[in-house]
């Protein structure tokens, strides 16, 4: 398993950019927010470029934190791809992106880590879900993870979640694929039921099945 390289193992901005209007003090607006909402410092050594103060989130509580790192994350992602396109494509009209402009919010386009003991069951859920589309070979909605090898099929990446889920579920929220379908679904919101004979299925599956004392549809 890869990672794909976003921001911050770049150097910076290196040439103007034409954004639509109002880009620059957006990026900004999200900075100020994240860094207010984690308690985030900035600090500066000498002539190397400015970075976050090491903070390990203690004084913030993990429903706090892992809502502000998927919100965050989120937002570096989606940035990185409309920079891709920003540099393809120009914006006529917009905003001129400069070097010495992005100095000033670069050091905040780091991904935020949260350490699996500090997940709460939607952040676990989201993670699974990136980590299933990396396994089936998808990169839109991996969060930037690649699976260096021939994908898996739903099942086989099913079975690798499933194995996660013992170190990494504290909340037991069940996650599977329900049979004949490429999605991870969470029996904890209802996505699927069990049956003893036909594994984990949909509510849709259920009502049609025809199988004589199919434990699910009883």
């Amino acid at each position: 398993m890869s990672f794909n390289v976003f921001f911050m193992f770049s150097a910076g901005l290196q040439t103007p950019l034409k954004v639509p209007k109002g880009t620059f003090d957006a990026i900004m607006g999200e900075v100020r927010w994240i860094e207010k909402e984690l308690g985030l410092e900035t600090e500066q050594y000498r002539k190397n470029p400015p970075r976050w103060k090491h903070n390990d989130f203690k004084e913030v509580d993990d429903e706090t934190l892992c809502a502000a790192a998927e919100r965050h994350n989120a937002w570096i992602i989606m940035l990185h791809g409309q920079f891709g396109e920003w540099f393809k494509n120009p914006v006529r009209g917009g905003e001129r992106l400069t070097p010495t402009k992005a100095k000033r919010f670069w050091h905040a386009l780091e991904m935020i880590t949260v350490p699996p003991e500090r997940w709460t069951g939607d952040y676990y859920e989201e993670r699974m879900k990136a980590l299933y589309e990396a396994l089936r070979g998808r990169a839109f909605g991996a969060e930037g993870m690649c699976f260096d090898a021939r994908a898996l099929s739903p099942r086989q990446a099913a079975s690798v979640i499933n194995l996660l889920s013992s170190w990494l579920d504290g909340e037991e929220r069940d996650m599977d694929v329900p049979k004949g379908c490429d999605w991870l679904g969470s029996r904890y919101h209802g996505d699927y039921e069990y049956c003893e004979k036909c594994g984990p299925v949909t509510n849709e599956h259920v009502d049609a099945c025809r199988k004589r004392g199919c434990p699910a549809k009883d």
